[in-house]
């Protein structure tokens, strides 16, 4: 999991927005999305990312920083 924090880590740094669909490589396998999606939540629980979803069923978009935006 480290290896993929990293990687969404330097991802977000760079870009500072991206969408959730995004972060997932086209030929992942299961291993690689499972990792990538535990990444996502580790940064999520040491706030250093945040994410935020417009209306039910939109894309998720992934930020940098951990505060959500409420408003």
């Amino acid at each position: 999991v480290a290896y993929y924090v990293d990687m969404i880590s330097a991802r977000i740094a760079q870009e500072k927005m991206l969408r959730f669909s995004e972060i997932f490589p086209r030929e992942a396998g299961q291993g690689t999305m499972i990792g990538t999606f535990l990444a996502l939540l580790e940064l999520i629980r040491l706030r250093e990312i945040r994410v935020e979803q417009e209306k039910d069923f939109g894309e998720i978009m992934i930020f940098a920083g951990g505060e959500a935006n409420h408003g």
